[in-house]
């Protein structure tokens, strides 16, 4: 939070959500951070500091075996809600440990769907199952690398248990508000009887200021994409994608931005690929701010977001927001947020060839290109409309409490 030095508390479209938000309700705010306070306001929202504790002793129990928290903070969940004494209580994922306080509260809950860990999970297990079972190359071998680094195959555990404790939350939640027709399906099965509010994402602001223009070629085409550390999103396509292109003659830089040369899915397709690893192609920059990210998007031709597995992707949608040309793959909710040849192009996932096509679709017609941009920034500005967002939880609210 900025009156402690910190740029936000739970990412930056939650606190744009939170600063329109508390000009139609009384916010109160609970959430985890690396220090201790009392309750505190800012603006008229009031903020009730989590303690992490439970996270880092779950943090260190990891270095035995996977672990999550489960019940370890129900009770300061609950002292929070009895100090408030909400109309209604808003739980922001199906992914974190909130979800205990089903049974011991007699208050509305709606949850707010963001990726869904039990399909994911099973994905992960099918999708990545080669990358999973991979040793990356070491960075270095000291203790702290030995103790700390787990590898992903250690990563996905934890998501496997993640996803039961949120399969045990969410046939109790009876409200969600979410984005795409994926989540509403996944949500309707998994809480049969469960009522569903659309409910979209206000977006960082530097992605509504920034306009993409057409970016001069000069030799070198220049992908963009930003993901993180996990198998499922796609870093291998991409690679392989590269080598592809360069066999067929076109020079590309492909900037990621999210990870570096330290994460765990670039040591382990260095490692794999060894000689064949395209490293004078792709450029990683690591974790940017929203100001430097945006600047960065500018510079690139074409956007590309190869993941096997995504619900509503922030990095897609802020893509879209600056009506650059946009590749997404054809995966979970995605198509509900971009509309093939039309806003930009949809291809399979883990399919290098299929991404290679299209990217040479859009450098070989700029004018196409442009105008697939230009669709998905009105698409975009519609969609991720502050107002009208702001509308819509509100009106979702007042359908729970029958106002």
């Amino acid at each position: 939070m900025k009156h402690l030095g910190e740029e936000t508390i739970s990412g930056g479209w939650l606190q744009t959500l939170d600063i329109f938000m508390q000009q139609k309700v009384e916010l109160h705010v609970a959430f985890y951070a690396n220090w201790r306070e009392p309750e505190f306001s800012v603006g008229k929202t009031t903020y009730h500091v989590i303690s992490p504790g439970s996270i880092r002793r779950s943090t260190i129990r990891n270095i035995i075996r996977p672990y999550v928290i489960h019940l370890e903070d129900t009770q300061v969940y609950l002292q929070i809600i009895d100090r408030v004494k909400p109309d209604l209580i808003h739980i922001h994922g199906t992914e974190n440990a909130f979800g205990t306080i089903l049974d011991s509260v007699d208050v509305s809950v709606i949850c707010s769907l963001q990726g869904i860990l039990s399909p994911y999970s099973y994905r992960t297990g099918g999708d990545a199952h080669h990358e999973l079972h991979a040793k990356p190359g070491r960075i270095n071998y000291g203790l702290k690398s030995l103790l700390f680094e787990k590898g992903l195959m250690h990563q996905y555990r934890i998501m496997q248990l993640m996803a039961q404790r949120e399969t045990r939350y969410i046939r109790n939640i009876k409200f969600f508000m979410g984005r795409t027709d994926w989540d509403r399906r996944v949500s309707s099965v998994m809480s049969p009887g469960s009522r569903y509010f659309k409910g979209d994402e206000i977006m960082r602001d530097i992605f509504y200021q920034k306009e993409w223009k057409p970016v001069i070629h000069n030799g070198k085409w220049i992908v963009h994409t930003t993901l993180s550390d996990h198998p499922m999103k796609g870093f291998r396509t991409i690679a392989d994608a590269i080598l592809i292109l360069e066999n067929a003659g076109l020079s590309v830089e492909w900037r990621i931005a999210g990870i570096s040369e330290g994460s765990s899915v670039v040591r382990v397709y260095r490692k794999e690929l060894g000689k064949k690893y395209p490293a004078g192609s792709i450029k990683l920059l690591g974790r940017i701010t929203a100001d430097t990210l945006a600047d960065k998007m500018m510079e690139a031709h074409v956007f590309v977001l190869p993941s096997y597995m995504e619900n509503s992707p922030n990095s897609l949608c802020e893509a879209m927001l600056m009506g650059m040309p946009c590749i997404a793959t054809n995966s979970g909710g995605i198509p509900s947020l971009i509309e093939d040849a039309k806003d930009g192009i949809l291809v399979q996932t883990r399919d290098p060839w299929a991404l290679s096509g299209a990217l040479m679709e859009i450098f070989n017609d700029i004018p196409s290109s442009i105008e697939k941009g230009r669709s998905a920034r009105r698409r975009a500005l519609y969609r991720h409309d502050p107002q009208r967002i702001v509308d819509q939880v509100v009106s979702a609210y007042r359908s729970i409490n029958g106002i």
